[in-house]
């Protein structure tokens, strides 16, 4: 039985689906660079086939790379200063790493052919399209010859529908090339990459459009070594955002996510979805064994918030959020979410307290029963409705009352939450207050 199959329509940002910390994308790029860079790089947690074939590819152009107990330390050339493989570069198969190399040569005068990649032809011909924007002239005769531009050129390329190695590729092309380079990312893109990145000293600027997230980079600048742990700089970034209805949570966390290029998931919806799945099926809402199995069916990055936002939906949304198995199976998706990187914007009830209770930031942000109403009141005349005020600030108040003295995961600040009260603020100084907490924090995160 399926019963979230109705609930989706891919309204909410996707995640990525896999782990950075697993993702051999980042090793590879880690080896590129550090190969690339003027004097040592220490490197932790490089390893897999694709690490191994990077490794090797660059030192056929020059850098030195040597085993360093569970680690590697590296030697760059210092960027622009490649030399050319005197023999074909052989990637047994290490696709992610074929592809990198091949951008990076893209843009080098000498010819680099990588051999051994079993690219898809799909992938084999968008990779050749993309970097023959640099000027360079690609073939695919005896693997991938590459023969770099004299003088290689910035570009502007839509990578949305590459593979995310594809858009590395040409990242790492911009690095020799005079100028800015902007490539337009898809959704599924590591947001880890740009503070790789940054970590050897490469200038990047992340643009969020309508169309995607914009990564450019300056070509032709030094390269610096650096000390890099990789299972550290893959880390998901998490803020928890709680409080009571109307305080101005679910549009200062959108904002928020936005502007920190995280994940969002608005933790309320999750419960309109088991909702939503039994009233679609036309079962009770106090059947717990059909409402956990709706639970453990919602995909978390696929919520229609449209439909969802239903009155109804939410009055039945209140009836299966007190179903101790729907609150665990959900609980564990919702952490399951935060953890993947680059990490993510919750906003909820108890995100500070019960599902990331480790959180890198964590806000509490309130307004006053008498604002909250009034707020609630102007948005249903903003959609033609009419309502009663007091009626409105009765119903707030019974709801404070519900979500404090429940006896499973009550309404509470944590102990290290930042309180932030919107009684005062319009949605923009809220949002300017809130940034300046959460970049105070995470600074004093990283100096630890």
């Amino acid at each position: 039985m399926n019963l979230a199959g109705s609930l989706t329509d891919g309204s909410e940002r996707t995640a990525a689906q896999r782990p950075a910390g697993s993702d051999p994308l980042l090793g590879v790029l880690a080896a590129v660079l550090a190969g690339l860079a003027a004097g040592a790089t220490r490197i932790a947690g490089l390893s897999g086939r694709d690490g191994a074939a990077a490794i090797d590819a660059m030192r056929a152009l020059g850098a030195g790379f040597e085993k360093r107990g569970d680690g590697w330390r590296a030697w760059g050339t210092g960027n622009g200063c490649l030399l050319a493989a005197r023999e074909p570069l052989e990637f047994g198969g290490a696709d992610i790493a074929a592809t990198l190399l091949a951008g990076l040569a893209s843009t080098y005068d000498m010819e680099t052919v990588i051999a051994g990649a079993s690219l898809s032809e799909p992938d084999r011909t968008a990779l050749i399209a993309l970097l023959a924007e640099t000027g360079a002239q690609l073939s695919a005769a005896g693997g991938l010859r590459v023969h770099g531009a004299k003088v290689g050129s910035p570009v502007t390329v839509d990578a949305t529908k590459a593979a995310p190695q594809a858009a590395v590729a040409m990242l790492l092309a911009g690095l020799n090339a005079p100028g800015t380079t902007s490539v337009r990312v898809g959704r599924n893109f590591p947001r880890a990459v740009p503070a790789l990145l940054r970590r050897f000293g490469v200038p990047v600027t992340e643009t969020e459009t309508p169309s995607g997230l914009v990564i450019e980079v300056t070509g032709q600048t030094a390269l610096s070594g650096t000390t890099i742990d990789l299972a550290g700089i893959a880390t998901a970034t998490v803020i928890a955002i709680d409080g009571p209805a109307g305080g101005g949570k679910g549009t200062l966390a959108r904002r928020i996510a936005d502007y920190y290029h995280l994940n969002h998931l608005d933790t309320g919806l999750t419960y309109r979805a088991v909702a939503q799945a039994l009233l679609a099926h036309g079962l009770p809402l106090d059947n717990a064994a059909a409402a956990e199995t709706a639970a453990r069916q919602v995909d978390l990055t696929r919520l229609d918030r449209a439909v969802l936002a239903a009155h109804a939906v939410g009055e039945a949304a209140s009836r299966v959020a007190v179903i101790p198995a729907v609150r665990r199976a959900l609980v564990e998706k919702q952490r399951g979410f935060a953890a993947i990187p680059p990490g993510a914007v919750l906003d909820g009830r108890d995100i500070g307290t019960v599902v990331c209770p480790d959180a890198d930031v964590k806000l509490y942000v309130t307004a006053t029963a008498e604002v909250r109403a009034g707020r609630r009141l102007a948005e249903i005349e903003a959609h033609g409705g009419s309502a009663d005020f007091g009626q409105i600030l009765a119903d707030i108040r019974r709801r404070d009352e519900r979500d404090m003295g429940r006896a499973d995961s009550p309404l509470r600040p944590a102990q290290d939450a930042h309180l932030l009260d919107t009684s005062e603020m319009d949605i923009e100084a809220a949002f300017r207050a809130a940034r300046d907490i959460i970049d105070q924090v995470l600074a004093v995160g990283k100096r630890d």
